[in-house]
């Protein structure tokens, strides 16, 4: 379901991360965000599946001649462990950072 991320790409979502809007309202800096505001709008206003698939493709297609986001395949995450904890192998592919192996830890 698109629309499940659309805090991510409304001008005002909570997770835009990319030309931040200091305001709660939507209040679009460039024509392709008030665009994608537009669209995911419309998107969620349509019942019509093939109709969606159309408006959601449209999306997509100003999100990539923008260039707004590139999505790696992998995360990449930053874990600390303090010096007292023994057997830490922290992971950068993780999200459980260094707890993914808690079984093994111990405390010095």
């Amino acid at each position: 379901e698109p629309h499940s991320v659309s805090s991510l790409w409304y001008s005002n979502g909570q997770d835009h991360v990319f030309d931040l809007n200091p305001g709660p309202t939507k209040n679009p800096h460039y024509p392709w965000e008030a665009q994608i505001d537009q669209l995911y709008d419309e998107g969620a206003a349509t019942v019509d599946e093939t109709k969606r698939k159309a408006i959601y493709g449209q999306f997509q297609q100003v999100e990539t001649d923008q260039e707004l986001m590139i999505f790696l395949p992998i995360p990449y995450y930053v874990s600390a462990v303090r010096n007292t904890v023994g057997n830490a192998r922290p992971s950068a592919y993780s999200a459980l950072g260094s707890s993914w192996n808690s079984w093994e830890l111990y405390k010095k």
